[in-house]
């Protein structure tokens, strides 16, 4: 752990759906003081997402899934257009890509190419996950389709 950083207390703030923990710390900021701060994170787990590629028609395949908070936040239906991605569970991030590509659009895809490393939610910074990025083509569009696909 870093030098800067002091861990005070660590509170478990909900433990349903995912984790969320409020933790309180010291961190020795560059003027040479320290300064106690408090921030909540939210653990969901660490996972994959893939820009699917159908290269005939030069386009990305998305899908559109149902998120409660869209929801909640005005949007009528509550349905977002996503890139297809999935927790890792206990499988490494081409595993995971790969089933998750299969059970959104039902397409199977040879090996994705990882495009970079891990990346964390930059802009909240309240939400503890990684995600390895990658890239694929899809077969056919005529193979598959269960009306979730958007082209």
């Amino acid at each position: 752990m870093s030098e800067r950083i002091r861990i005070r207390e660590v509170t478990v703030l909900s433990d349903d759906w995912y984790l969320l923990k409020k933790t309180t710390f010291d961190f020795h900021r560059s003027n040479g003081r320290w300064q106690t701060l408090s921030r909540e994170t939210y653990d969901r787990g660490n996972g994959a997402v893939i820009l699917l590629v159908n290269s005939e028609k030069q386009t990305l395949i998305l899908t559109s899934q149902f998120r409660y908070p869209a929801f909640v936040n005005g949007l009528t239906d509550g349905m977002l257009l996503e890139a297809c991605a999935g927790l890792l569970d206990s499988e490494d991030p081409e595993e995971t890509i790969r089933r998750e590509v299969e059970e959104e659009t039902g397409f199977r895809i040879g090996p994705p190419r990882k495009l970079f490393g891990e990346i964390l939610d930059a802009k909240t910074m309240i939400l503890l996950q990684r995600l390895a990025v990658m890239c694929g083509k899809s077969p056919n569009l005529s193979a598959a389709s269960n009306g979730r696909i958007n082209v």
